[in-house]
């Protein structure tokens, strides 16, 4: 009983250290906690609060004021018109209104401007997260070429022990000299060193692979189920047409074209300002002083006898007034400002449309290597394919003349490595074909965070 529960911890122990990822949940990992993308989250939502400011914009300014002020000596009261030698307080309660009514649509310009900001920082995301995609894909491209690898030189090993065990036979029945087993035992000693270099680099591709995907808990074992057979004899698509698809629906001429027409609008913007504009104020407001009161005079003289003392709220009722005006501002000299920033808009917009020529130069170049780089993979995944069912058959042959001692060892193992070497490079070629196909698919806008 107790031998039971030990092995059930055991494999219970093993399957909890074992931990799966497939290219799904890895890409879908990448994107949610990539700094990067979150970054670039984050400059999105600035841009989104500067463009919803530019609705309000449109909306007066309101606010209020109240101060308070005491003198000492003597002063001029401006509420009660008086030459006071005495210490005084003062105070005036305001609220006061401005409205913009006309600005040379600088604020339908702005609005303008800050939206196609907004859109170039969405478009900013996509290609951060398009980046981050592709690196993904290519590292878990990597683990499953180097696990086939992998496979492929046990596979040579193999072979290679088996090999030993037949040409020790033949040795210890006097049939071959001893040096046959001694070449073998080199070569398999060659072959382990290779084994634990693929091994090596696996685990340095399967780290790169969860750094990427910011995975911090890199203890026990993951493993990165392979992918399903990819189709090699697929049609790639026209190159004109995935030159045009990729010019209209990659993020990165997207960008650079959102950014070309916000800098078309702060041109306009620049000229707005170099317009009359009208606006409106208006405002409640009163007056308080320590020196102010209810006048009283003499009834038979009408000779003024003083001030009846009043409280705060009294004064501020009776001085209670109101306001109400229009503006027109006409830029005359502005020590040439205006104009110079007008010049600027202008170089900003003529350097925008450089900025989109060079990326769609720039995404041109890029997609026609990637076409011709999955058109060699592919033609070579055939040429390799030809060459490895010559090879197989060239090994079997020799395979029988070195245990027949008709060929020495180094003309057996120079066609047993060139087989196992065509192996190799037809997963190389099919893996690399299947890279540069995503790459493709991206180019053309699909979704690739599936298969």
């Amino acid at each position: 009983m107790l031998r039971l529960l030990s092995v059930f911890l055991w494999v219970n122990f093993s399957l909890n250290a074992q931990k799966v990822l497939t290219l799904e949940q890895c890409i879908q990992l990448a994107l949610e906690r990539n700094l990067q993308i979150q970054q670039a989250q984050v400059t999105k939502d600035i841009a989104k609060v500067n463009f919803d400011q530019t609705k309000y914009n449109y909306l007066p300014d309101l606010n209020s004021s109240l101060n308070w002020t005491r003198t000492f000596g003597t002063s001029f009261d401006q509420i009660t018109f008086q030459r006071i030698q005495r210490s005084s307080t003062f105070s005036t309660p305001r609220i006061n209104l401005f409205w913009t009514i006309f600005s040379g649509f600088a604020n339908h310009y702005t609005r303008k401007q800050q939206f196609y900001n907004y859109a170039a920082s969405e478009q900013a995301i996509e290609v951060t997260k398009n980046t981050v995609l592709m690196n993904v894909f290519g590292t878990y491209l990597l683990i499953i070429f180097d696990s086939e690898n992998l496979k492929v030189a046990e596979k040579r090993l193999e072979s290679l022990n088996k090999q030993l065990e037949k040409m020790t036979a033949l040795v210890d029945a006097g049939l071959r000299n001893s040096n046959e087993v001694l070449n073998l035992n080199a070569q398999i000693a060659n072959e382990k060193l290779n084994i634990v270099n693929l091994q090596n680099q696996l685990k340095k591709d399967k780290l790169t692979l969860l750094q990427l995907i910011e995975e911090n808990n890199i203890d026990g074992e993951f493993i990165f189920p392979p992918l399903p057979e990819l189709d090699m004899n697929q049609k790639l698509p026209n190159l004109e047409e995935l030159v045009q698809k990729a010019i209209q629906n990659l993020p990165e001429m997207k960008q650079v074209n959102m950014r070309l027409e916000a800098n078309k609008f702060a041109k306009k913007l620049s000229f707005a300002n170099r317009l009359p504009s009208i606006s409106m104020n208006g405002g409640l407001g009163s007056s308080y002083s320590s020196n102010g009161g209810i006048a009283e005079f003499d009834p038979l003289t009408f000779r003024f006898l003083g001030r009846k003392r009043t409280s705060y709220f009294e004064q501020v009722e009776d001085n209670f007034n109101q306001n109400v005006g229009l503006t027109l501002n006409i830029p005359i000299f502005s020590r040439w400002q205006n104009i110079r920033a007008y010049k600027i808009a202008e170089l900003n917009i003529k350097n925008a449309e450089i900025e989109v020529e060079s990326t769609k130069n720039t995404i041109t170049k890029q997609v026609q290597q990637a076409y011709l780089d999955a058109i060699n993979a592919q033609n070579r995944y055939y040429a390799v394919q030809e060459q490895l069912k010559a090879l197989s058959a060239a090994y079997e042959f020799a395979e029988q003349r070195y245990n027949a001692g008709s060929v020495d060892f180094y003309t057996f193992y120079e066609t047993f490595g060139s087989k196992y070497k065509a192996e190799s490079d037809l997963i190389q070629a099919k893996y690399e074909f299947w890279l540069r196909l995503k790459i493709l698919e991206v180019y053309q806008g699909k979704n690739i965070t599936t298969l």
